[in-house]
């Protein structure tokens, strides 16, 4: 099901998350499960565990467009020590042009910022047409 259309950026971000087969994963926001459901084909899924070794989102603009300082808060509680935050921005592709091209290259910047001043470390990945942003706990 998952192999015939799965977008390229798609496939970058989970290439990004490097899924191990112990990995506990949390996905925020599924939209339409694409990327959940190209990695469950590598991974046991398993219900109920209470810390996760990485949380991902993709195209989630809590993070971004305000603090989002209660949800990283809890996330910190959620990551077991070690895990990451992984927050995927962008379709792909070439640069677009208008708010979202402009909110792309602002991406980066404001999330950095909200996740350095929650006790975050931070590495931006640039990708095809979007960016991943890694936080981890210091």
């Amino acid at each position: 099901m998952v192999a015939k259309a799965v977008p390229e950026h798609v496939r970058w971000a989970v290439e990004r998350l490097s899924p191990g087969p112990d990995d506990q994963l949390l996905e925020i926001g599924c939209g339409p499960g694409v990327a959940v459901a190209l990695i469950s084909e590598r991974l046991m899924v398993l219900a109920g565990t209470e810390r996760f070794d990485k949380v991902f989102a993709m195209n989630v603009n809590l993070f971004w467009v305000r603090s989002p300082a209660k949800e990283l808060d809890l996330l910190k509680r959620l990551l077991d020590p070690g895990g990451a935050l992984y927050l995927f921005y962008g379709y792909g592709g070439r640069r677009r042009q208008g708010k979202v091209g402009e909110n792309t290259s602002r991406i980066p910047e404001a999330l950095t910022e909200h996740l350095t001043e929650r006790g975050f470390t931070v590495e931006v990945q640039p990708g095809p047409g979007m960016v991943c942003v890694v936080a981890s706990l210091q």
